[in-house]
């Protein structure tokens, strides 16, 4: 215990104790159903009827299914190994969803929703020619750090992303704000666990929904379809998501559409809706704070389609996550620290302390 910690008041001590107690017991649960296993008892499981009419079945696939049930203490994930046959036209090697996070510190950047739409858009003139000395530089991300995992999922993902937050802001004294994709289970788990937290949309997830709708009213790359979705990013940006998205049903309606187009166009309706209170783009403006996620794209973009997605490549789940956690630490710019540590711990697993001594000893005279 440091010597801050022993001076504190009893008060204090208990409001710590309520604050961070619930959140040690839900690690410590996590960590016992994961020291419990996932059920994997083998290559295959031989399924029996109960009264025994029918011969044994031997479902040979087998798949790790991932619940995140809420008990007493928040959210937890628990992984479960399930015996199946592989459904019709279901490929052995499927692309599995990982989880990638960063956090990142930025001085806020004063925007209007006029200027962001034409530079999304391409509408505003190009900038007058200044010289590199009076340009002023535009503020960049600074003390990146990036996660990237499929076997921790959300929850632990998300449990290292507050603890990284609030060690380097612990009074916070700077403005929180936490930018998502729109998945469905994201937006609860930042809610729950930063209460206050100002909570937004990624907007370049919310235009390529936008360019989808478009596709299914007008032809792809006509002029009709370019000025549908300005139109409604304009709306967007200014809050109106509720009438967005009931022009776009309306719409679907009157044209009576069918198929994958209904299909595609209902489910981004309901994509724009449930975001719809994470879509106060013009507020974030005001406060400076970014509306894209660019720091994640780019991260996903080097950790996910570089290189693990490339033509002929089959990785184990193992190894899969050792090269994410591998690419995540040269990202944060950690890659000498963690070679340094590496080195060390290997050196003490090949030679440990008390085991060894040189045969000869060499004294300088």
């Amino acid at each position: 215990m440091s010597d801050d910690a022993r001076q504190l008041p009893l008060h204090e001590v208990e409001r710590e104790q309520a604050r961070r107690g619930p959140e040690i017991q839900r690690l410590w649960l996590q960590a016992q159903v994961v020291q419990r296993g996932t059920g994997d008892v083998g290559p295959a499981v031989e399924v029996v009827a109960v009264d025994g009419s029918e011969e044994g079945a031997l479902p040979p696939y087998r798949r790790l299914d991932p619940s995140h049930p809420h008990t007493l203490f928040g959210e937890i994930t628990v992984d479960r190994t399930s015996y199946c046959r592989r459904g019709k036209g279901e490929r052995a090697q499927q692309t599995k969803m990982a989880v990638v996070a960063t956090v990142y510190t930025q001085p806020p950047r004063t925007r209007t929703p006029q200027e962001v739409f034409e530079h999304w858009f391409g509408l505003a003139p190009p900038p007058p020619r200044v010289t590199r000395d009076a340009a002023p530089p535009r503020a960049r991300p600074e003390y990146t750090r990036v996660w990237a995992s499929r076997l921790k999922g959300r929850v632990g993902i998300m449990a290292e992303v507050i603890q990284e937050i609030r060690q380097r802001d612990p009074q916070q004294q700077k403005s929180w704000v936490v930018r998502t994709d729109g998945e469905r289970a994201l937006p609860q788990s930042v809610k729950r666990r930063l209460r206050g937290v100002p909570l937004g949309l990624d907007f370049p997830h919310v235009l390529a929904k936008l360019w989808g709708a478009a596709y299914a009213f007008d032809e792809e790359g006509s002029l009709k379809a370019v000025a549908w979705v300005q139109e409604q990013a304009w709306r967007l940006r200014h809050g109106e998501a509720s009438q967005v998205v009931q022009g776009m049903r309306l719409s679907a309606t009157k044209r009576q559409l069918r198929g994958q187009k209904r299909k595609a166009v209902a489910a981004i309706a309901s994509y724009v809706y449930r975001n719809r209170r994470h879509m106060r783009d013009d507020e974030h403006l005001q406060q400076g704070s970014a509306i894209a996620t660019g720091v994640v794209e780019g991260a996903c973009k080097s950790l996910i389609k570089d290189w693990r997605e490339r033509s002929g490549m089959r990785w184990t789940p193992t190894m899969a996550e050792a090269m994410r956690k591998l690419g995540a630490v040269y990202l944060s710019g950690d890659c000498e620290v963690y070679w340094a540590f590496f080195v060390a711990r290997e050196h003490q697993r090949f030679h440990p302390p008390g085991s060894w001594r040189p045969l000869h000893s060499i004294e300088e005279k």
